[in-house]
Order: C-alpha cells, then structure tokens, then sequence
C-alpha cells in the first residue's frame, strides 16, 4: 500500500512554531515564543471533527437549518495526526525536541478525545468528495446508532484504503507493508463473513479501525526510533549520547507506549460494553500492545536497516557492512526496547495521575475500573509481563538479554507501583537479576543494583499502603485530587472535580463489607510479599548498607540517594515491621527468618540514625512514624506482646539518637551574629515532630493510648536523667532533653484531658509522666536561674533561655488544665505544679531582662531562621519570653493568678512585689528602646512589638489579680496609670519639643499609639472623654494623622512619609481598643475626619488623570505591605463585630445598645459621602503607578454595612430607617461600579474611564452585602430604585406605575446579569444561589415577585441615546439587548419553571440557566483565583 507522499497541511505551520519556541534549526526570536506557545497549545486540542459533528447534530435537530456544512479555510483545513506523522517517522528531518512534541499530541490527543476525533485523518482532504469530513459525518449523521451493513463496510473499505496510502507514503517500506497487511485482513474479514462487527453501530466502528490504526503506526513509529537508536548505538561504539538528535529514545518511546495504552483501552472497553459488564474485544489491553510490535518486527526483520531508515547514518562502507552483520541483532535490540517501554508504561498509562504533557484521561470511569481489573489479574496481567520477558530472554542474544535483565526491574517496578504482584513473580524476577548484582558489596552500585533497590522500594511502598488506599486503587481512583502541583497552561482541577472525586472515593470506602475485606486480604497479601523480598535480598542489603554508611560518613555534606539501600531499608522497615504487629512471621516454617529479619531491620534503622550524615538521617522519619502507627493501631491489650516492646525500645533509642545527632554542635554560638544554620533548624523541627507524632494521643480514636504513653514514658525519663545529670549538676542544662522536653507539651496535655474524662486506667504511669514533666522543666528552669545569677556569659545562656521559654509557652495549657485539676490530684502533684509554675514565670521574666531579642541585625528579612543570637523560635519574630508570659496568661484567668501566686511563693515575697519586678522589667526594656536609635531594634531590650507583647499580658495580669485580690488594686492600678501616662506624656513631648524631625515625631507618636492601644477600653476611654485633659493628646494623634494626607506628592516616599504610615496604624489600633461598646463622640468626628482626608487624598489623585507616582498610595506607606487604605473605617467594621459578639453571649441594657448603635450609624452617616466619592472617582486613563486605595475603601465600607445588618437583625433595630438608607445607597455604589465595568461583547465606548478593579476581595465583599442587604427588606429596594431610576435615566416606560422596590429589584437583577457576562470574577457567580434566596426572602417568598424582577432586570433599558458607564442600552448586556424574542421567552419560562418546583436545588439551577443566558463559562477571561479578604492587621507593621 502506497502513494505519492503529499506534505500535511500543517506540517510548515507546526515546524515553525516549534522552531520558534525552542529556538531548533537556528531559529531564534524569542519575541515570536509565545505566539509559538499558542499555536502550538491550538495544535495539540483543536478538534475540528468534533465542531463538525455539531453542526450534522443541529442540521437534524432542525431542518430549516442549512449550517451544517463546514467550509474549509486555514482555521479548519489539516490533520493533527497527520502533521505529527514526519518528525516521527523521518520522512523530515527532524530534532528529538519536535519528535517528542509531535508523541505527546497523540497521546493527548487519545487521551482527551475520542479516538475518531484525536486520529483527524479526514480533515486533511477537503478537496476529496468523499474522503473529507463533511462526507464523513454525513454519513455518521444517517444512521449514527444502526447496526453497520454492507454499504457502510465498502465505504470503511474505501476509507481505510485511501487514508492507508496517504498515512503509507511518510514511510513506505515498513508503515505501507503493516497497513497493507491490515488492509488485507479486514478486506478478507468482510468477504469471508459480510461483516465484523455484529451490532456495532457506525460511530463504535470507526472508533475500532481508526483505534486498530493507530496502534499499529504508533508500533511502527516507536519501532523505527528504537532501530535508529540501536544503530547509532554500534555505529558510534556506544557513544550515541553526543548525538542530540537520538540519545532521548526512552522519554520517547515511554509517551508513543502510553498513546498505545491508551488506544488499547479504548478497543478493549468501551461505554457500551462496559454497560453490559463485558470486553469490546477478547484481546488483553497488554497482549494488544504486545502483538502490534509483534506484526511490525514480522514485517521489519526481514529487510536490512538502510532501508528502512534511509540517509539517517550515512556510515562509510566499512560501517554499513558492520551494521549490515548485525541487522538481526539491531532488529532484536529494536523489539526489546519496545517492548520492555511499552509494558512499563502501561499501567502507569491507564491508571496513573494526569500531568506534564498528558491530559486526564477523558474514558468513562467504568471503562478504568475494567481496565484496573485486568492488569490486577495474573492472567491479562504481570503473567502476560513474565511471557513476554521470558521470550525476549529466550531469543535474544547475550548483549540483547543484558538489557532484558535490566529492564525486567524497571517494569516489576513500574507495575508494583498499581497491582500487587504474586509471590511467584517477585521471586522470578529477584531470582533472575541476584546473580548480576554487586553481591559483595564492592564496586559502588550498577546499574542493576540501582534498579533492584527501586524495585523493592516500590514492592515496600505497596505493602505499607492503608486499607482504605487499596480500596481506591482497586476501584482504579486516581489521587489527581492531591496533585498539587500545577503546570502551567493545563487547566487546574476545579473545586467542583475535587469534590465529585471525593464523592467517588467516599462512595467507595463506605462500600460494601466484601471489598474491604478484599483490601485487607491484599494488606496481607502485600505485606507477606514484601518480607520475602526482604528475606531474599537481605544480604545484599546488608552489605550495602555498610558500604554506602562508610561512604557517607565520609561525605557529611553529600545528599543520600533515597532510592538506595539505605532509603531502601528505611521502606523495607515501614513495611516488614507493622506486618510481623499484625500477622506474626509470615509463616510457621520461616520463624527464624522473620525474627533475623526484625532483628536485622531494628539495628539497621538504629546505624542509620546513627550516621553524620544529615540527609542520612532524614530517610528514617516518616518511616519511624509508619512503624509506630502501626504498632498503636495493633496493640489493643493492656498487655503488649514482646515483639511490640521490642518495637517500642526500638522507637525511643531511634529517637533519643536523632535528638542527640541534631543537637547544636560545639561552638555554633560563639557568634551569635552568624545566620542560624537552615538545614540544622529543619532538622531539629523534624524531630520534634516526630517526638510528638509517637507520643500523640488522639481522643478521639479507637485506639489504645498504651503504647503512646509508654514511649512518653521513657522520653521523659531520659529528659530527667539528662536534667539530674550528677555530673553537671551546676552547670547548663543539657539542650538535647529541653528539645525533647518541648515536644511533649501537646501530648501531655491530651494526658491531663483523659485524666479529667476518667479515661485513664494506669494512673501510676500517667503519674510517673507528669512528676518527670514538671521536675524537668523546674530542673531547667532553676538551672538557668542559676546562670543568670552567676553572670555566665549570652553565648551560654541564650540557646538554653530559648529552649526554656519555648517549652515553658508549649506548656501553658497543660498548665491550666493541671490547675483546674488541682482539687483532685494528689498533694505532691500539687506542689510540684505550682513550683514549676513559678520557677517558669520567673525564668521566662529573667529571660527578657537578661536576653536581648537580636544581639546584631536581624536577617529574617532574607533568612529563613534568622541569625543565631535571636531570642526568638527560629523563623518567629517576636522574643520567646514575651511570647511565653502572654501564652501563660492568655490561656485563663485561673492559670494568670496561679502565675503571680506560684512565682510569690517561690521567691518568698508578695504579689504585689512579683508585680512590682515585671513593670521594673518592663521599665527597662522602655528605657533601652529610648537609648536606641529609632530605626534600631538589636542590641539591648526586645523589639517594639515584643515590649507590647509583654506590656499587654502584664496589664491582662494586673486586672486579673486586682479581681480576685481588691486589697493590691490600689498599688497595682496605680502602676498601670503611671504607664499609661508615659504614654500620654510622649505624645504630648512631640507637640511641645520643636528640635525633633518630622520622622522621629511619628516614630515617637506610632509607638505611643500602639502602647496605649495596649490597655484595656476602661483606659483608652479615658483619651476620648471630652471632660478629660488626655483627649489633647487624641487631638494631637489624629491631627498628625491627618495632616500626612497633604504629603502626597509625585515622588517616592520620603523616611518622614512611611513612618506617618506606621502611625496610621498606632492609631488605628487606639480607635480599635476605645470602642467599648461604641465610640464616644469625639471618636466619632475623628474617625469621620480621618476618613474624610483619606478620600479626598484618593479624589485629588484620580482629579490629576495622570499616571504618576503617589508618595502615599505606595507599598511603603498605604499598602498591602503596611497598612492598605480604609483601615480606620475597619476599625468600625471591628467595634461592631465586637459588639455582636458580646450580645450573642449575653442580653445587654438597651440604652448600651442604642448609644453603640447611634455612634456607628453617626460614623456610617458622617462618612459615606467622602467614601462614595473615592470609590466613583475615575480617570480617563489606567493608573498603574500606584497602589490603587480604591479597593479597600470599597471592601471595608461593605464589611462594615454587612457587619452593621447583621447587628442590627439581631438586636431588633432592623427597621430603622437610618440604616434602609444607607444600606439603599450603598446597594446603588455597588450597581453604579457594576456599569462601569465592559461585559462581554461590549467595547468601550467614546469617552469611557478608567474605575476600581472588581477583580479581588471587594467583590467577595460586595457579594457578602448582597447577601445581607436584601435581609432588611423591600424597603432598601425602594432606596435603590429612588436613586438610580433618575441618575441612570432608565426608560419611564419601563419604570413608571410599577413598584420601586419591583424596579430596584429589577435592576439589581439586570447587575446579576452583567455579573454573569463577566462584569466580575467567575467565582463570585458561584455565590449567586445564596443571594437569590435572600432576595426571595426580601420578597416575602413572593415567587411571583421575584419573577417578575426577573423580568423587569431584562428589559431595563436607558433612554436614548443617554449612556451611563458602559451602558448604551440594555442594564443587563450584551446579551440580553440582543437577545431573540423567542429565546428570551424560553429563558423566562425556564426561570418560571425553576422557581415553581419544589427543589433544594433550584436557585443554583437559576444561577446555571443564566450563566447559559449570559454566553456560558468565562474561561479565557484574565481574572484572578478566588482571594482571601484584606489583612488589615496593624500589630506588626
């Protein structure tokens, strides 16, 4: 079968593109790459077969219709397929770059496609009359469900013919021959029987023979490139390597294998014989794979390699005679690589996650789930892996079967990675590889040694998969849910996918009883496998433990293959291990063999812990914790068997050695200037970790907290042994068993929970745990006590403070649960929990005064962990011992008194004493804060925000202790206000002292805000209270807070500008913590003019209507970075959040609730104006140049208002006519916005400007206020109407004598539909069901109302020829200002529908009609993902 080659269409176009992107044939323009990349993306998907079928479907849907024909043009013309078929078969010269592109369209293609549609062969021939594609589909159109009958097989007869000569002439010798041979078959099939396929329709048979088809060229392509690596392989001694255009065979032969499997499941399953629970075809999907390369090495081996890869060498005479000898032999060569790719491939293929090139596999899932069947079964499975290994092996050459043995691991191991594999199969393939292994151990690792560990890796990877996995992966689930990486340009798993896939899954695990319990059968099945694996190679193992253990001593740094003997036995020991808990030996006869085997896995895992080598060590983790998993979820007596102890001394002695290696070496703080080493710091999380993950106790599982209670058993006494450590008993505690120490904490106090729920039923244990706990972490705090006093040096002590404090805040709910428990433990308990309380608040108060935060600059800012003479966690921010003084006193009032009452007793002094000390602290930290430079923050003291730290939790202190003890609020409060009038005092100093730069001012005036905010409201009242002398200083806050606003300019901010915005957020802070409940009147007018001057700084910008730079509007001072505009006005989105907080809980006076209503209503009220302003000014061009403040303002207005419904819904001021219009107002801001923006289909129109962004967090809170506004009732309808009828200049015709709230309820709906043509984010039309039904409830649940809104939203025109926004006619868009009379009427009569049923589901049903209505999806628009709302957050900038 022949013809005279034609080039493809697209083959120039495709050649181009690919030269152009990857810069091949000396091509180089990258300005031409991503139209390139586009192209190219176009290339691999287009299915133009598909629109053709369409067009058949709509021509018999109606016959009037006479589009059903598709005129061929550049967009329509050429193959795909077609176009792909030269690179690969060398018909064109061609670079491994295009060859493996061109492999990976068809597999996607096969993939995303039917097969009729990937193998386009039609679309090449528009200029046949009946080879073409609309004669095709004509003829599918006639009978596309019919049984096939003679006329439909002489036309596949003609079909297969014409195409078979056109697919031929790219390689006539090889391709011609197979196609012919095919040709012939099928031909003497229809002649012999009249038919092929009995009760298959058209479409199921073109599906076979353009699946059949493909198969075979695809054997063919993949058999030719293998050929042509072969003889460049003996044509340049073995040196093919610097030959670029041969040397990627595998990746190449991997992706044509994986399109094979993929065609292959098609034939073998389809819908239809799935439906019946029957194979489309008698021939196993691997078997097909196997007898396509069969055919085309029968028809190959009998020609000679030149012709059939004519001018690709090029060899002198010598060199062809050599290759000419050996033509059998490169032939062999050949099928064996084929064949040994292709069977690795295919379960990976079929069963594996999409990504990189290949797309989700688009089959129905019944058809994976038959699939998955099969290659689980020996027979259609791993049996037919073994055949085709053996022959290869049997008839092969010495060199040929040297590759054979190779290949045998890589594809066991490929398939271990999908199906269990029989004890039979594991032991041929060990067995036929052993003898070519490095048994001795010398040498390093081969090539068969590599392969044998990843081999076992996968075999134990297998065994140690949950009972819930093996019923996914039997059930052919793939974990495409999980993948979370994302390459770019494929389109990400929706949240919709995710969540049918975990409707799959669910389904599936909470199936019926015989699956699990074949799931478990496999576990053990699985597991028994795995053991003797490890029993066969156990030796091998060993010795190359040892050898590879040596060799990484040596090479501290070096990083550890994972997929070597040491990752090997670390899988090995997560898989053998939790088999012996719950099955015992694998057999009775193998009782030695198996406790060799655990003896062996124990110590082995112990030297690995053992080793220098950091990467090493970090193997041992997560297979450490599988191993405990295991052995809590099988121990259930009270009574563990000695295997089980064994493995629980095996976990602690692993642990203790992981936690002595990651100790900090001698000398690391000698310079504490140094950056922390990152890789030392991961390492000590990791164990700490684990510490917790082998000591947790889960209350709510079924399983025994025995074993976890044991180990932390013995970890807290090898703490303790290392804290009475005689021989260092007067010097620094040891830092390996305060890091053990801290890692408890969660642990412990799940212990303290069970104790309280009676749970526990060995108390003497639980007792033993906690008096180690508490005599550890006294011992450790005592210690350091010690060192502080005898002056030992910060190098010393810091590492240890550190470690104190941060065990000492990880302890802090354990110790508030042992205090609540106190009435029912023992007396000793007793007295050990409040010495250890007191010894810690007093080490952790020694500790800020001692410890500095940063001993040199700090370089978080380019670090992970910061620099070594940090007083903080590493990575954290702020200093341990403030941090752990807040934890202990955050986590209640009861563990807050036992603090001040312990630490008393302790010292043997007085609370009030103890109170005394930590204001002296305190004290000193603001004196070394003074004697710093204002931009300093090491040295001496602690951070700005570390002082605030511990000045909020010494306040939190002094209130509660006050409380429980009136007699010291006398001296304690008045402690609090001299610290309060510091505060005061520095702000007034800034006013009265005129030496002081503008930017020292606001660094004096940002930190006394910030201390101020620190007190609680009973203070901060005190500076808003118009009878009180401290309100000057308010005065003088705000005043200098506005006064920043004149500052803007059009240059890049100066020092003084970002330190104002620093006291934008002092402020802030202050207005936050003066709310209680509302505001008082003077903070009403300030926060309205601190608003104010911040809209119209954004009014006067966007008046210039030039894109200049803002000193303000900048990252630096007004910003995400720093403080984003509108934060004063979420200073009142907090107050009310505060309030409705405090009135869930408890019932309040009413006068409480008006003054609090009143004074947000004046805030609301005083500001709107400035606030609708800025968020309507626009410009006639894009402002790119600065950081748009627009946005913000919006989204903290509406915050605000849906936190002010909420209020006032609850405390019944719903009502209220204030908040109707307001809420009115703001509903016609966000319609006005929603004009503004250009739908689809829609062009700016003469004279349009430039308006906020909907394209982030504004819009999640303009939907959260649609939501909610509708709750208040017809009447804010009414509000939005009154405006926007007469501003917009709606048609009367359409508005007059009807409702206003049925005409704002109109035009609300138009804005829906404006929404769904792409006014905003696709995501915040998925929240449209829940505004519609809050609209129904405005509407009394009117249905009637409610559908006639529907309507009235799209008929609501302008008058002409007015234009407000983008609007020139119709509110509601381009699409429902074209949209046909009858259309529009099979639209209002599918709402109507949807409204009068009775469904859960009805308003997404209406959200999906119309997205329908408005052009569907939004896919190609450059909208950004769903965001989270604005950080606001002024404690830290």
């Amino acid at each position: 079968m022949s013809s005279e080659a034609r080039q493809p269409l697209l083959l120039h176009r495709l050649r181009t593109a690919l030269s152009h992107l990857y810069s091949l044939h000396n091509v180089c323009n990258s300005s031409n790459q991503h139209e390139a990349h586009n192209y190219l993306i176009e290339f691999q998907s287009r299915n133009i077969r598909r629109k053709v079928t369409s067009l058949h479907q709509r021509k018999r849907d109606s016959q009037t219709d006479l589009s059903a024909h598709l005129d061929p043009n550049e967009e329509t013309n050429g193959s795909s397929f077609l176009a792909s078929l030269p690179f690969l078969l060398f018909t064109t010269s061609s670079h491994e770059t295009e060859r493996l592109f061109c492999a990976q369209t068809i597999l996607y293609r096969l993939r995303r496609m039917k097969t009729s549609e990937a193998v386009d062969l039609e679309m090449e021939w528009f200029d046949s009359p009946h080879m073409n594609v609309n004669s095709l589909a004509e003829v599918v159109s006639m009978s596309p469900a019919q049984s096939v009958d003679q006329n439909v097989l002489n036309y596949w007869l003609e079909f297969l013919k014409f195409h078979g000569e056109s697919i031929s002439s790219f390689h006539v010798h090889l391709l011609g021959k197979v196609l012919q041979d095919y040709f012939h078959e099928f031909s003497n099939n229809v002649k012999a029987s009249g038919n092929v396929a009995t009760n298959v329709s058209f479409a199921e048979l073109e599906e076979k023979l353009k699946g059949e088809i493909s198969l075979l060229v695809l054997a063919v392509v993949a058999y030719l490139n293998a050929l042509a690596h072969a003889s460049y392989s003996i044509a340049h001694g073995g040196q093919h390597d610097h030959h670029d255009s041969l040397h990627n065979l595998v990746p190449l032969l991997d992706t044509l294998s994986s399109a094979m499997s993929v065609a292959s499941l098609k034939l073998r399953y389809t819908t239809s014989s799935v439906a019946v629970e029957k194979a489309a075809s008698d021939i196993p999907i691997a078997k097909m794979v196997l007898q396509a390369f069969q055919k085309v090495y029968d028809a190959a081996s009998s020609q000679l390699w030149s012709d059939l890869l004519p001018g690709i060498l090029n060899p002198d005479d010598v060199m062809s005679q050599t290759l000419n000898e050996q033509n059998h032999h490169l032939h062999q060569m050949a099928l064996s690589q084929c064949l040994c790719v292709a069977l690795a491939s295919i379960p990976d293929a079929l069963l594996g996650s999409p990504g990189g090139a290949r797309g989700r596999l688009s089959v129905d899932p019944k058809c994976i789930v038959a699939a998955n069947s099969e290659l689980r079964c020996e027979g259609t499975g791993v049996g037919l892996v073994k055949e085709a290994i053996v022959f290869l092996l049997d008839s092969s050459s010495p060199h040929v079967q040297k590759y054979v043995r190779q290949q045998i691991l890589i594809v066991s191991k490929r398939w271990a990675g999908f199906v269990p594999l029989s004890l039979e199969y594991v032991h041929f393939t060990i067995s036929t590889v052993m003898p070519y292994t490095c048994g001795d151990g010398s040498g390093g690792l081969n090539h068969f040694d590599h392969a044998l560990c990843a081999y076992l890796i996968q075999i134990y990877e297998g065994a140690s998969m949950t009972n819930d996995q093996l019923m996914a992966s039997a059930a052919g689930i793939t974990a495409e849910s999980n993948c979370s990486g994302h390459q770019l340009g494929k389109k990400k798993q929706s949240s919709k996918s995710k969540k049918r896939h975990k409707e799959k899954l669910d389904n599936v695990l909470n199936g019926d009883d015989a699956k699990r319990q074949e799931a478990e059968s496999e576990a053990f099945y699985r597991g028994r496998v795995a053991c003797h694996a490890a029993i066969w190679t156990r030796e091998f193992m060993h010795l190359h433990l040892i050898k590879d253990l040596e060799f990484m001593e040596k090479h501290p740094g070096h990083v550890v293959d994972g997929e070597g003997p040491i990752g090997c036995i670390c899988s090995c020991a997560a898989a053998c291990i939790p088999h012996f808990f719950s099955h015992g030996p694998i057999s009775a006869e193998d009782v030695s063999e198996s406790i060799k085997l655990f003896g062996f896995l124990t110590e082995a895992m112990q030297k690995i812990c053992s080793s220098q080598n950091r990467s090493v060590r970090a193997l041992v983790y997560e297979n450490l914790a599988t191993v405990h998993s295991a052995l809590v979820n099988e121990t259930t007596s009270a009574n563990p068997s000695e295997i089980q102890m064994m493995a629980v001394h095996f976990i602690c002695k692993c642990i203790f050695i992981l936690s002595e290696k990651c100790k900090y070496p001698d000398g690391y703080f000698v310079d504490l200037s140094r950056n922390n080493d990152e890789d030392a710091e991961i390492e000590r999380n990791d164990v700490r970790d684990l510490v917790r993950a082998v000591c947790a106790l889960d209350l709510k599982a079924a399983q025994s907290p025995l074993i976890p209670q044991i180990i932390m058993d013995h970890i807290l006494q090898y703490c303790m042994s290392g804290a009475l450590d005689e021989g260092k008993k007067h010097s620094m505690p040891s830092e390996t068993s305060i890091h053990l120490l801290s890692a408890t904490a969660k642990p412990l106090q799940y212990l303290i929970q069970m104790l309280d729920q009676g749970n526990v039923s060995d108390f003497q244990v639980v007792e033993r745990i906690i008096n180690n706990a508490l005599d550890c972490l006294s011992e450790y705090c005592e210690k350091l006590l010690r060192c502080f006093s005898q002056r030992h040096s910060i190098n010393e002590t810091l590492p240890i403070s550190r470690l104190v404090c941060i065990t000492t805040a990880a302890f802090a709910s354990l110790f508030s649960g042992l205090v609540e428990l106190s009435s029912t433990l023992q007396n000793t308990i007793q007295v050990k929990v409040e010495r250890t309380i007191g010894l810690a608040v007093l080490a952790v108060m020694s500790s800020v005064l001692n410890i500095p935060e940063l001993t040199a600059v700090s370089s978080l800012s380019n670090t992970r962990y910061d620099i070594r003479g940090a007083m903080r966690a590493p990575g954290g921010e702020d200093h341990c011992g403030c941090i752990a003084l807040m934890r202990m006193v955050k986590t209640g009032e009861n563990l807050t008194l036992k603090c001040m009452e312990c630490a008393a007793r302790v010292q043997n002094t007085g609370i009030v004493s103890i109170y005394q000390e930590m204001m002296k602290i305190y004290n000193t930290l603001l004196q070394s804060e003074a004697e710093r430079a204002s931009t300093q923050v090491h040295g001496s003291g602690v951070t700005p925000t570390s002082r605030r730290v511990y000045l909020s939790a010494i306040i939190d202190i002094g209130i509660v202790t006050t409380k429980k003890y009136p007699e010291t609020a006398k001296e304690i409060f008045c402690i609090m206000n001299d610290l309060f009038q510091k505060s005061i005092n520095a702000v007034m100093s800034c006013r009265e002292l005129s030496g002081r730069t503008q930017t020292h001012k606001y660094f004096i005036l940002c930190e006394a805000s910030m201390d101020l905010s620190a007190f609680p409201p009973s203070f901060c009242n005190k500076l808003f209270d118009e009878n009180n002398l401290e309100m000057k200083a308010t005065e003088w806050l705000i005043e200098a807070c506005i006064s920043g606003f004149s500052q803007n300019n059009k240059e890049e901010p100066s020092e003084s500008s970002i330190y104002w915005g620093r006291l934008r957020g002092g402020v802030m802070a202050l207005l936050r913590s003066s709310a209680d409940p509302g505001f008082s009147n003077f903070a009403v007018q300030g926060i309205i003019s601190l608003i104010s001057s911040e809209c119209n700084a954004i009014l006067s910008y966007c008046q210039q209507n030039a894109d200049v730079l803002s000193s303000i509007f900048h990252d630096q001072v007004i910003g995400d970075d720093v403080l984003p505009a509108g934060a004063v006005l979420i200073t009142v989105r907090d107050a009310i959040t505060s309030f409705l907080r405090q009135v869930t809980k408890q019932a309040m006076d009413r006068a409480c609730e008006h003054h609090a209503v009143s004074s947000f209503i004046s805030v609301l009220f005083g500001c709107k104006d400035s606030i609708f302003r800025a968020t309507c000014a626009h410009t006639g061009i894009k402002l790119t140049t600065w950081v748009d403040p627009r946005p913000t303002v919006l989204e903290a207005w509406l915050l605000s208002m849906s936190e002010m419904i909420k209020l006032c819904i609850k405390i019944g001021f719903e009502d209220n006519k204030e908040i109707h219009q307001l809420v009115g107002e703001s509903l016609a801001l966000c319609v006005k916005l929603l004009m503004q923006k250009c739908v689809e289909k829609e062009t700016p129109g003469k004279g349009h400007v430039e308006t906020l962004s909907l394209d982030g967090p504004q819009t999640l809170a303009m939907v959260e206020f649609f939501e909610q506004s509708f709750k208040l009732g017809k009447s804010v309808l009414e509000v939005l109407a009154r405006i926007l009828v007469v501003e917009m200049q709606l048609d009367s015709s359409q508005t007059a004598g009807r409702d206003a709230s049925l005409v704002g309820g109109g035009i609300i709906f138009a804005s829906v539909y404006r929404c769904a043509s792409g006014a905003v984010p696709p995501w915040a039309i998925e929240n449209l069901p829940a505004i519609f039904e809050s609209l129904c409830i405005c509407c009394g649940y009117e249905l009637k109302i409610f559908y006639a809104m529907i309507c009235i939203g799209a008929e609501l025109k302008l008058v002409e020829p007015y234009q407000y926004g983008c609007v020139r006619s119709a509110l509601a868009g381009y699409y429902y200002d074209t949209m046909k009379l009858q259309t529009r009427e099979q639209f209002m009569k599918k709402a109507q529908e949807i409204l009068e049923s009775d469904s859960n589901d009805r308003w997404r049903k209406l959200k999906v009609l119309i997205k329908s209505a408005c052009g569907g999806k939004k896919k190609a628009s450059d909208f950004n993902l769903k965001p989270q709302y604005t950080n606001w957050d002024c404690d830290r900038i």
